[in-house]
């Protein structure tokens, strides 16, 4: 889950990747690392620096690298550092690509369409509310 929800501004890569070889628990795996430079332009769940440290390892799930560019993020914070779980909504134009249609229980997924940022907010808003229940 995330503890940050926030719109940012990727402004650069930092460390375009940095590799290494990690051993943690016996296990051994080669990652990258990439550091963001980045601001935040809205907060909508959490807390956050103003220029976070924005930091995304290889081996978290599928994800793309972050592009320059502005974003709805979802990051997880852990010793101040910023890890996204997502790197796929972009901003462009106050416009995201985003859940047109909620998931249903026996539906085949959520439907994805260009909305408002507006509209995008306002559900991860709805969300939260509904998660401090």
């Amino acid at each position: 889950m995330a503890s940050v929800v926030a719109v940012v501004d990727i402004e650069d890569v930092q460390f375009n990747p940095l590799e290494a070889t990690v051993i943690t628990n016996g296990k051994k795996w080669n990652t990258c690392l990439t550091m963001y430079k980045s601001a935040i332009v809205k907060i909508v769940k959490g807390d956050i620096p103003d220029r976070p440290f924005i930091i995304q390892f290889s081996e978290e799930g599928d994800m793309n690298p972050f592009e320059k560019g502005r974003y709805l993020a979802f990051l997880r914070e852990s010793g101040g550092i910023y890890f996204p779980l997502d790197t796929e909504f972009k901003i462009e134009e106050n416009m995201i690509h985003w859940y047109k249609q909620p998931f249903r229980h026996g539906d085949y997924g959520p439907y994805f369409a260009d909305v408002p940022l507006t509209k995008a907010i306002s559900d991860v808003q709805a969300l939260v509310k509904e998660q401090q229940k």
